[in-house]
């Protein structure tokens, strides 16, 4: 083979690797878990970059965080350590529309098998009349319990909470910023 041959064998090499390295990037990426402490300020994703990055702030003090650049797999797939991320939205506190009591009753059924039922579930968000089902007397409040002993994420909007003058008895007072953040990294998101 001659030089100008081996030389244009090795560009066209590079401009493979660099066309897969493309595609590798805008398939979903292995993300580093973020924090639980709640200081998390922003996170952005930037699929087409293969980036993701995350600045936090708070135990280093106002404007001394630390930035996380993070990069897809070599494989530019999933490893066989990778599970799809999915969260669930709970917007109501019941589900489907007509009957409300129907509604109730089959919400529960739903959160005794979520666990069991939904693969790679990793939180579960409750805004507006949703953050209902974590307070009070409601009857869920063991099966939510539950679902935060497997590991599962438990967050209600504080704004909600708040307006409707509610305290939480299971689960974390979260944010919309946060809620967002959860469902923006999820692969998949369900809402009841």
């Amino acid at each position: 083979m001659s030089g100008a041959a081996h030389l244009a064998g090795e560009e066209e090499k590079r401009e493979e690797e660099q066309k897969n390295a493309g595609k590798h990037a805008l398939e979903t990426s292995r993300v580093l878990q973020h924090s639980r402490s709640r200081r998390v300020p922003s996170f952005t994703c930037d699929r087409r970059l293969g980036l993701f990055s995350s600045v936090v702030d708070g135990e280093l003090g106002p404007g001394r965080g630390f930035l996380q650049l993070l990069r897809p797999p070599a494989s530019g797939g999933r490893d066989r350590n990778t599970h799809m991320r999915t969260v669930v939205v709970l917007r109501e506190n019941g589900m489907g529309h007509g009957d409300p009591e129907l509604g109730y009753k089959i919400l529960g059924a739903c959160l005794r098998k979520l666990h069991g039922a939904v693969k790679g579930l990793e939180a579960i968000v409750l805004f507006n009349s949703g953050v209902q089902l974590l307070c009070g007397d409601s009857p869920f409040i063991g099966d939510f319990h539950q679902l935060e002993e497997h590991g599962i994420d438990v967050l209600a909007c504080g704004t909600c909470l708040e307006h409707l003058g509610l305290e939480l008895k299971t689960g974390t007072v979260s944010n919309m910023d946060e809620i967002l953040r959860e469902m923006a990294m999820a692969d998949k998101v369900i809402t009841l």
